[in-house]
């Protein structure tokens, strides 16, 4: 009776995330959510052209550029010629005309390319996959292409949360995995995922299911079976974002943390599947090593490539980081959904929701009984190592691009 009852806790977990992004998905505007237009450009052609745009193409259409030029957005980078004080003043029928010009579809714009999109240095698997939706639209208005596709990643995105009580259960007993996927669909920060366009959508989901596997190779339970799916999911995510990249080096260290008599074997099947990955993914690196000269393709990673920089200059550049503003800018990003329209939301307001949550995020763990056995332990150390790995690589990727702008 009692997991009948965390079964039904669990959907309704699911069902609270996807109304939450469904909100988001309505009531974000168009270009609010940071790079989200370049996101969606990206997908936009790979379904109009059946094929990859390359770095410096021309691949953002038209059409993308009327509801920028006609309808206010809340980026200061925006070319826009209405705020959204001057929008609200309009009349009814006037707002409704601008946005149907804005929308409309036009015959033939949706292939006039206007602009490159610098989101191709991201690895197309999400993109692939998110254009197959919008190849059963070829002449929709330009908002309903766009709201499938978000409709489409929040789906996507609302898969991670069984994912997530999965890798929780690992570290926890059923009531706190429970707890801690409460925490996790109430995360203000996860509304930079929702209510957008973007590739985490999938990486996200993808990242705890390969959570959960690195929490075995911890435990030495990493059998043949799991190990080619953590290569097959390692592969996923390195072709979906980068940032996975980080959890390839994980997975062999923390078989190192497996009892001793399953130590040897836990070693070499984690080994095993990262290289796996890696070969899988080697076809896009020699793809970006050919058309932007450097192997990972990333603008802050080609940029240091150009400048002759090193890591002792991303290492000297380290200090620019911990400047008020960038931290706080970084606060807000993730505590508020959309990313524009939080920049000029309190400081204070954001320190507070995120005293909140540090609350919230603990009691799982105060509220193991066991969390100091030999399992708990082990495990512990084992996600202390992801979560240093993963700080060490945000940090390292905010740090080239400080090096580059010095």
């Amino acid at each position: 009776m009692g997991r009948a009852r965390d079964r039904t806790a669990l959907r309704l977990l699911v069902a609270a995330f996807a109304l939450r992004a469904l909100f988001l998905d309505l009531a974000l505007p168009f270009g609010d959510p940071l790079d989200e237009h370049f996101h969606f450009a990206y997908a936009s052609f790979i379904a109009q052209e059946h094929r990859l745009p390359d770095l410096h193409e021309m691949s953002v259409a038209t059409e993308f550029w009327r509801p920028i030029l006609l309808l206010p957005i809340s980026s200061p980078f925006a070319i826009r010629k209405t705020t959204w004080k001057e929008f609200a003043a309009l009349s009814r029928g006037e707002r409704a005309e601008r946005r149907r010009e804005a929308y409309e579809h036009v015959a033939g714009e949706r292939r006039i390319y206007m602009s490159p999109n610098y989101e191709i240095q991201q690895p197309p698997l999400f993109y692939l996959v998110s254009s197959l939706p919008l190849l059963l639209l070829p002449a929709a208005p330009f908002d309903v292409r766009f709201l499938v596709g978000r409709f489409f990643a929040s789906a996507l995105a609302a898969c991670a949360v069984p994912l997530a009580f999965r890798f929780f259960r690992v570290l926890f007993a059923r009531r706190e995995a429970l707890l801690a996927t409460l925490v996790l669909v109430a995360c203000p920060g996860l509304g930079s995922f929702l209510g957008r366009f973007t590739n985490d959508a999938l990486a996200v989901p993808i990242v705890f299911a390969i959570l959960t596997l690195l929490m075995r190779c911890a435990q030495g339970h990493l059998t043949g079976g799991r190990a080619a799916l953590l290569g097959l999911l390692l592969a996923a995510g390195l072709w979906t974002k980068l940032y996975v990249l980080i959890l390839c080096p994980v997975a062999p260290l923390l078989a190192l943390f497996a009892p001793s008599r399953t130590r040897a074997r836990t070693l070499g099947l984690a080994l095993a599947a990262v290289a796996a990955s890696f070969l899988a993914f080697l076809p896009w690196m020699l793809h970006e090593r050919a058309s932007t000269g450097d192997w990972l393709g990333l603008a802050e990673t080609r940029l240091a490539h150009e400048l002759g920089l090193g890591l002792r200059d991303s290492i000297g550049a380290l200090p620019s980081l911990l400047r008020p503003v960038l931290l706080s800018g970084f606060m807000k990003t993730f505590l508020y959904p959309g990313t524009w329209s939080e920049i000029g939301a309190a400081s204070v307001a954001a320190g507070v929701i995120g005293l909140g949550f540090i609350v919230l995020l603990i009691a799982p763990v105060l509220g193991t009984r066991s969390s100091f056995s030999p399992r708990r332990r082990r495990l512990g150390i084992a996600m202390s190592c992801v979560v240093l790995f993963f700080l060490a690589g945000q940090v390292g990727h905010a740090a080239t691009f400080a090096a580059a702008a010095r």
